[in-house]
Order: C-alpha cells, then sequence, then structure tokens
C-alpha cells in the first residue's frame, strides 16, 4: 500500500514527466540550469537568508521544520526567476521526432527526480528521518542523489552528441 509520501513522489515523477513531453528538451535544459544554479545559491546563502528572517520575524517559534521551508521556497524562487530569464536559450525545444520526444521525458523525469533531490538536502535531519519512515520511493530519492544530479548531465551530453552526429 502507497503511503502519503510515496504518493506525492509518484505524482510529482509523473508531472515531471508530462512537462518534458509538453515543453520539450530545450526548456527542461534551461530548467537544468537554473535548478543547478539555484541550488548553489541556496546552499550558500540559506541559513544566512534564514537567520535573516528569524532575526526580523522569529520564524523559527513555528517548528523546526521553518528553516527547511525556507530553504525550499528561496529554492524554488531562484529556480523559476532564472527559468523566466533563461528562456532564450531555449530555442532548439520546437523540434519534432520521436528521438527528440523520447529524450524529452527522460529530461523530464531526470529534472523532476533531481528536484526531490535538491529539496531532501534541505529538510533538516528529523524531518528527513521522518519522510524515509513513511515512504517506500524517498529511499531511492535520497539514496541515490548524487546519480540524480549527474545523470542529467550525461543525457545532456548523450542527446547532444547524438543529435550532431545525426545532423551529419
Amino acid at each position: 500500500m502507497l503511503g502519503i509520501w510515496d504518493f506525492l513522489i509518484i505524482l510529482f515523477l509523473v508531472i515531471g514527466t508530462g512537462y518534458g513531453f509538453i515543453f520539450r528538451k530545450g526548456q527542461i535544459v534551461v530548467l537544468f540550469i537554473s535548478s543547478y544554479i539555484s541550488f548553489v545559491v541556496v546552499s550558500e546563502l540559506g541559513v544566512k537568508v534564514f537567520n535573516f528572517l528569524d532575526k526580523t520575524a522569529r520564524i523559527s517559534q513555528y517548528g523546526s521544520w521553518t528553516e527547511s521551508v525556507v530553504k525550499i521556497v528561496l529554492f524554488l524562487a531562484i529556480m523559476v526567476l532564472l527559468a523566466i530569464w533563461g528562456e532564450y536559450l531555449a530555442a532548439s525545444s520546437g523540434k519534432k521526432g520521436l528521438f527528440n520526444l523520447i529524450f524529452s521525458g527522460v529530461y523530464g523525469l531526470l529534472f523532476a527526480t533531481m528536484l526531490l533531490s535538491i529539496i531532501s538536502l534541505f529538510l533538516s535531519l528529523n524531518l528527513e528521518m521522518e519522510v524515509l519512515a513513511l515512504s517506500r520511493l524517498s529511499p531511492y530519492i535520497i539514496s541515490y542523489r548524487t546519480w540524480w544530479f549527474l545523470l542529467p548531465i550525461a543525457l545532456i551530453f548523450i542527446s547532444g552528441f547524438w543529435l550532431s552526429r545525426k545532423k551529419k
């Protein structure tokens, strides 16, 4: 029986895959790059932003999960802003063909797993343990984090190599 966390993970993966089919490879690559940049920014500044908000608004009084929420919201806000500004990079997203359609779906799925991995890094240890205890799928996201970060890069190289050979 699937728990609520497993259902949410599956729903997120399906939406990510669907997003890949709808918006194609070019836009997903923009989102990958935006996500990587956002991750670095939040990794470096997330605690400082939380400390600032805690000093000004005393948000830590709402629970131990507030730092995680601040980091996740900051990550998503930066990613969306970068993706909007980076739309011009998605010029190749309109290409047609079965190969591009398949790669678009795979890009979407990998994007969703990468986002889940990044979000899991912002969870407090207690919250991460709670999610792991309540979900059968979250251990795969958390245990293979490194792969979820590296596979999109490998896919970008593979599809770029494939497309450059296909054009010749």
